[in-house]
């Protein structure tokens, strides 16, 4: 009988180390589980070429000084060019637009069109950046800034112009979907 109630107390003994043996795995699962949804949201800094000010992004959320940053340096890239310089502008920039067909159909063709347009009549432009708009809920900024224009040593026109970039967010990075440019 003595040999019956240890075994016995044995059995609850190793019955109590299973219930703890679980109870501990499942602590483990669930610190696992926590500790990766927390770390989901890593800051990530995307730079543009060159940088005038501090920015950041978390998540799917950029800071104003973000949008800043690269409307100006598609803006200029767009608009700020001369027939030697254009296709080099040009190719430097293409890496902030999409790569989806439909998208990229699109933007080839307004690029093409305005590399005609520039070497065909001897164009200089310039565009003197003045602010950006972000659009949130549309999901684009807009950049506003002064274009002049110019053929030679004459200038053709100066005017406000308005460059708005629709994207989306693709691995924490703005895609350029599209842009209009407003004369």
């Amino acid at each position: 009988m003595r040999f019956f109630g240890e075994f016995n107390r044995n059995l609850r003994q190793l019955d109590l180390f299973k219930i703890f043996s679980f109870l501990l795995v499942l602590v483990n699962l669930f610190l696992t589980v926590t500790v990766i949804n927390i770390n989901s949201d890593v800051k990530t800094i995307i730079t543009p070429p060159y940088i005038t000010s501090e920015f950041e992004n978390v998540g799917d959320k950029f800071s104003f000084s973000y949008y800043e940053q690269i409307g100006t340096h598609l803006s200029n890239g767009l608009l700020t060019i001369s027939p030697s310089t254009v296709d080099k502008t040009f190719d430097s920039i293409q890496g902030y637009f999409s790569s989806d067909p439909d998208e990229t159909k699109a933007i080839k063709d307004y690029l093409i069109k305005e590399t005609d347009r520039i070497k065909k009549d001897n164009i200089y432009q310039a565009f003197y950046y003045m602010k950006t708009l972000p659009n949130h809920q549309h999901n684009s900024f807009t950049v506003e800034g002064l274009l002049k224009t110019m053929t030679g040593n004459v200038m053709i026109e100066e005017r406000k112009t308005q460059v708005v970039f629709y994207y989306r967010v693709n691995n924490k990075k703005i895609v350029i979907k599209s842009f209009e440019v407003i004369k």
